[in-house]
């Protein structure tokens, strides 16, 4: 049996601790959280953006199979709408990986990607999993999503209870052993 009381620290090992989220902890930057939320809200439109442009592409392709034939329009479409939606996304992304603190090329690489899956399914698969990304980041910050994702106003309270915890002076320290 040892001769320490069962909570006390070993004198060969010192005490460690684990740092941790205490309830009313603010997470993050405000400014990391708005572009967060300008990159998510922003693909929304831009996937709207998509599905109109796969519809006028589609009416356009049966002018352009004439001229090009069959496999000359499809490469065309493909090509114009991967060009088009890649540019659309890219600055929504700079914003997520901005927020998400992801390395520059990241946004970048998404933004490729989501081009490339524009001209299948307009896309979908890629918007949901960047989306997907931004919104378990911005969970990070204490938000809610629901069936239609976060609302915009929580994200709006959250940035001001952001920016109100960074004016309020710290808490006083607490002496060791109290």
């Amino acid at each position: 049996m040892s001769e320490l009381p069962p909570n006390a620290p070993s004198p060969s090992h010192p005490q460690q601790f684990v740092g941790y989220t205490r309830p009313g902890a603010t997470y993050g930057d405000p400014e990391r959280l708005k572009a967060l939320a300008d990159g998510y809200y922003g693909l929304n439109t831009v996937f709207v953006v998509n599905v109109l442009w796969a519809v006028a592409m589609g009416f356009a392709l049966a002018a352009l199979v004439v001229p090009f034939g069959i496999f000359g329009a499809l490469a065309f479409s493909t090509v114009l709408t991967g060009l088009l939606i890649g540019s659309l996304v890219h600055p929504k992304n700079k914003l997520i990986a901005y927020g998400a603190n992801w390395n520059p090329g990241s946004a970048r690489t998404a933004s490729i990607l989501m081009a490339l899956n524009s001209a299948l399914c307009c896309g979908i698969l890629g918007y949901m999993v960047v989306q997907n990304l931004a919104m378990v980041e911005m969970k990070k910050y204490g938000l809610k999503a629901g069936l239609f994702g976060v609302r915009r106003r929580d994200v709006e309270t959250a940035m001001e209870r952001l920016r109100t915890a960074k004016l309020a002076p710290p808490p006083p320290a607490v002496p060791p052993g109290v």
